[in-house]
């Protein structure tokens, strides 16, 4: 697709200066997200054409297209999907600080270790609370873990930005965890993230809408075909 590799570099690019100079340009984010939103409402995008690699910077991207697609797709606000798309860029900045033992292990956490990883989340809302107050922003890093800790999924309001930007970027990033690679496991299969998805109780409308964008295109015609 064209325009994707320099979204990446630049995503790349940020972190690198984030973690290394403290340092964060919020308007080149802003810039970066119109032009993704750009780049995803002018092309017909699908999984199959973003990198499954699982570096952190592929991740974040791949999450802000794809919860910019969910976003799309249930009719919210331009400007509201623009600020959720920075706010995807940036989820997982807590990460930058997460011992790399545990980040890189190629094995299934233990309990303390878990624990520790499991604080990223705050750590990023800390690290990037700094930078902006915008609390659509501030929410995402925060909150993107919360919906898929149990199976009482909470009911998502969509008049509430906060929770609806969260819930969309949650859900981008079961998409992207378990469809790329990572140092303890290999790429699952879609059916895969449907029965996650279905596990936490994510509705038949946001199922549907997953389908659409990770299920293969022939695999799709032969369902409508079989209904």
């Amino acid at each position: 697709m064209a325009g994707l590799k320099t979204v990446y570099t630049k995503e790349q690019r940020f972190l690198w200066k984030l973690q290394n100079e403290r340092n964060m340009d919020v308007n080149e984010l802003k810039r970066l997200s119109v032009y993704i939103y750009r780049m995803v409402t002018s092309n017909n995008i699908h999984y199959s054409q973003l990198s499954n690699a699982g570096y952190l910077h592929h991740h974040n991207v791949n999450v802000a297209i794809l919860a910019a697609l969910l976003g799309i797709n249930i009719e919210i606000e331009v400007g509201l999907i623009k600020r959720m798309i920075f706010g995807c860029l940036v989820h997982d900045i807590g990460k930058l600080w997460t011992i790399p033992t545990i980040l890189d292990k190629p094995g299934k956490l233990d309990m303390v270790e878990k624990g520790i990883m499991d604080t990223h989340t705050m750590l990023g809302h800390s690290v990037i609370s700094k930078f902006t107050q915008d609390e659509v922003i501030c929410a995402i890093v925060r909150d993107h873990h919360q919906y898929f800790t149990s199976n009482n999924n909470p009911e998502i309001d969509k008049n509430d930005e906060k929770s609806i930007c969260a819930y969309l970027c949650s859900i981008a990033d079961v998409m992207d965890a378990m469809l790329s690679m990572r140092c303890y496991k290999d790429v699952l299969d879609p059916q895969s993230v449907i029965n996650e998805l279905i596990k936490y109780k994510v509705t038949d409308e946001y199922i549907n809408m997953v389908k659409n964008i990770i299920f293969p295109k022939e695999a799709q015609k032969v369902a409508k075909t079989s209904n």
